[in-house]
This record gives C-alpha cells, structure tokens and sequence, in this order.
C-alpha cells in the first residue's frame, strides 16, 4: 500500500517537474528515473568492476535490465489490465528502435567476455546519445493506445 502512494506520488512530481522544466515527461522517465532509482545497484556495478569481478558487474548491470524487460513490464501491464487501466506492450518506434539498438550492442560488448576502456567508452557514448534522442524526441500521446 505504501508502494502504491510512493509511486503516485513520484509519478506526479514527475509530470510537474517535466512541465516546470519544459522537458519531456519521456525523458524524465526513461533516463533520470533509472539513474536515480536504481543509484545503489549501479554503485555496486561500478566497485565490482573496480576490484576485478566483471562477470559480477556485468551480472548485475544486464540481469537487472533484462528482468524489468521479460518480467516486470509484462506484470504491470497485466496488473493494469486487472484494474481496468488501459496498458499495452506497443511502444513507439523510437522507443522500439532504441530498445533493438542497445540490445545489438550489449550482445556485441559481452560476445568477447573481455573489457577495457574504450568499450566502457562506447558504452557511454551510446548512453549519452540514447538519452540526447530521448531529450528531442516528440511525446507522442500514448493515452489513445489500447
């Protein structure tokens, strides 16, 4: 129950702070969000990397994305549908195109098993230019969906 007020509540302040701001509520949740939320699992990522456990960091950054992928966004929309919100899987295709793109190169990166700075650094790069194309990306109204 106390979930269900936290994420009213940060959902609102989400949409506010997007208005106040004249940023996209889209960027706001697909690039700020994560970072935030998720700021403890990144740290443990980044200091298993440091003391030379990449299988562990690695582990830990691609476990956690693929299950929000296979298991919690197919949950919430099935719980959505239970309590009569209008939820789909259809994602547009700037969202679906940055989804099949960050998937190629992840299976790239992680086909070697080795790492070293200059992958890091493309990784960044990648990072930086998905969240720029989520910056200047059009909303397009997904309350219409069905």
């Amino acid at each position: 129950f106390l979930i269900a007020i936290l994420s009213d509540a940060l959902s609102a302040t989400i949409e506010d702070a997007g208005d106040n701001l004249k940023i996209s509520g889209v960027f706001l949740s697909t690039i700020v969000l994560p970072i935030v939320g998720n700021a403890a699992e990144h740290a443990s990522a980044v200091i298993f990397a440091m003391k030379d456990k990449l299988d562990i960091s690695l582990g830990v950054a691609v476990g956690s994305s693929t299950q929000i992928a296979l298991f919690v966004i197919p949950l919430l929309v099935i719980v959505g549908w239970f309590g009569n919100q209008s939820m789909s899987l259809d994602f547009g295709s700037f969202e679906a195109a940055s989804l099949l793109l960050t998937v190629i190169l992840v299976t790239f990166v992680l086909k070697d098993g080795t790492s070293n700075y200059m992958v890091g650094l493309v990784l960044v790069v990648a990072y930086l230019l998905v969240a720029a194309g989520f910056l200047v990306h059009f909303d397009e109204d997904l309350s219409n969906t069905s």
